[in-house]
């Protein structure tokens, strides 16, 4: 059989895996916090990669699959406890016994005046510990300082990542680092209280991407197509 089908078999199922990450990032495009995926794919066609890997055929394949850490906008929501980052970091979540980091500021008191992510896990100050907001009127200044009564009660933690690369989305909008790595308090961090970081999907570049991939998809069906009509016509012959 002609390697040419297996380049097209490949080709299709690289577009199947770049028609699903768009599909994703499209069905997040209005997720608060929400980092766009993307994939880089290489093509074994030549050179020793594509004779020891790819034992003398021709394909493609997924490379790798990165995040791509843009921010998004900041939106006003007037709720003070809705927090945007105007920067770079994240803000740290404790889940159990691990922490998590996410720019989904989107954050609410418990009962006993903790402050909390949406899915009730508890947001960390500068010192690693839960942030507890004990009066009903307060204010969060750019350095993330909780003040009540121009009184300082505790400050919001912004961590940044040495390398961002090596954070691993958790869902929700969460991110995880391996235990190995650690964190740091940013220098100079800017948030913004009564705002939201949208999503850094483009709707219309999604769009365009979704139909560039299920045109190269048609046309990769197409090619699979006739070298199946050109391996029976070979069939053929070869019974004559």
């Amino acid at each position: 059989m002609s390697s040419g089908i297996y380049s097209a078999l490949s080709g299709n199922l690289a577009r199947m895996q770049g028609m699903e990450t768009i599909a994703n990032n499209l069905a997040n495009g209005n997720t608060i916090g929400y980092k766009r995926n993307r994939l880089s794919f290489e093509s074994f066609l030549s050179g020793a990669g594509q004779i020891t890997t790819g034992k003398g055929l021709n394909f493609t394949r997924l490379q790798r699959s990165f995040t791509d850490f843009t921010p998004g906008n900041s939106q006003h929501t007037g709720n003070n406890l809705d927090l945007a980052i105007d920067g770079q970091g994240f803000f740290k979540i404790k889940r159990g016994n691990e922490f998590l980091y996410t720019r989904d500021g989107a954050f609410h008191l418990s009962s006993d005046g903790t402050l909390m992510t949406n899915s009730d896990m508890e947001v960390v100050g500068e010192n690693g510990q839960p942030l507890n907001i004990p009066a009903d009127e307060f204010s969060i200044d750019e350095e993330g300082k909780i003040l009540t009564e121009d009184k300082e009660v505790g400050r919001i933690g912004v961590f940044t990542i040495e390398d961002i690369t090596l954070l691993t989305k958790e869902g929700g909008g969460m991110f995880k680092l391996p235990a190995d790595r650690l964190d740091q308090v940013a220098d100079n961090p800017k948030i913004l209280q009564g705002y939201l970081e949208t999503s850094n999907v483009n709707m219309m570049e999604e769009m365009v991407l979704m139909m560039e991939a299920l045109r190269a998809f048609e046309a990769h069906q197409k090619m699979i197509k006739t070298y199946g009509t050109i391996g029976s016509k070979t069939d053929d012959l070869g019974s004559l």
